[in-house]
């Protein structure tokens, strides 16, 4: 009988790195579920991050990389597989968003071709694309990208919120049957990890209220989505090269509640509408 591996491919902003640290929290407890996490331990003394599942398939970006990373990520697929092969009968679990997000459809194929000998099942959260977009789009101009547009946003990232991208992308090579889709409304919260293993495993509530839940304030102000005229302010601060990280950090830190951030857009709006 083939080992089974549980792919969590995000969507990004679906509450993906706070849920990853209360697996790791919980990677013993889990175990005892045999719900197994296979990162070798030697990964962690050279800075390995779950991006580098994503990174690994993408030799393009390796160069960019510490000299212990890029003389792991070569094989390092190969050598997570090799802890499936040697591990016990079980369920395994890797979780990266940035599978999603950044692998092309060849790259997809060929991850089908590593993981052939595996029982796989591909999971993804979905999230309403008027609040993702926003999110994601809001988030990655805080990296220093310099003058990007939504547009050009769009045009880089098409289709990949789409639910039904990833149904036909990854399901066309695992298997439609083996696609599991959740929703983000069903399962955000402190609670997320519960919900997606109920989800996933199919374990009743009950019985995983043993699991640690690490208090972090709630993740929802992770994943909080940007008006379109906060956005706009955003990218004319970027283009030109003003700091953004205090108008940034008003929202996040000062503001607490949904209700707050609703009064804060909409007070910024009608004052940038005043002024047009």
């Amino acid at each position: 009988m083939k080992k089974t591996i549980y792919l969590h491919i995000g969507l990004p902003k679906t509450g993906t790195t706070f849920m990853q640290r209360q697996l790791e929290i919980n990677r013993d407890i889990l175990e005892e579920m045999r719900i197994y996490n296979p990162i070798p331990d030697t990964f962690m003394k050279v800075g390995f991050r779950l991006a580098h599942l994503s990174i690994s398939l993408q030799q393009n970006r390796w160069a960019s990389e510490s000299i212990e990373m890029q003389e792991i990520l070569p094989n390092l697929w190969e050598r997570i597989l090799d802890q499936v092969r040697e591990g016990v009968n079980g369920r395994y679990i890797l979780t990266a968003e940035l599978l999603s997000w950044e692998l092309s459809e060849k790259k997809v194929r060929e991850l089908g071709h590593m993981l052939e000998e595996f029982a796989v099942k591909v999971v993804f959260t979905a999230r309403d694309p008027l609040e993702l977009i926003p999110s994601m789009y809001g988030q990655l101009l805080r990296t220093n990208r310099g003058r990007y547009s939504l547009e050009m946003f769009l045009k880089e990232f098409e289709d990949r919120w789409d639910p039904g991208y990833h149904r036909r992308v990854w399901g066309g090579v695992f298997g439609s049957e083996n696609i599991v889709q959740l929703s983000y409304d069903d399962i955000k919260g402190p609670d997320i990890l519960v919900k997606f293993l109920s989800s996933v495993f199919q374990i009743e509530s009950e019985k995983l209220g043993q699991l640690e839940i690490e208090d972090i304030g709630n993740p929802i102000y992770d994943n909080h989505s940007f008006t379109p005229r906060f956005l706009r302010m955003l990218e004319e601060l970027h283009h030109n090269r003003i700091d953004s990280s205090p108008f940034v950090q008003l929202l996040t830190e000062d503001i607490r509640n949904p209700v707050n951030q609703k009064k804060f857009f909409a007070s910024f709006d009608s004052y940038v509408k005043s002024l047009e």
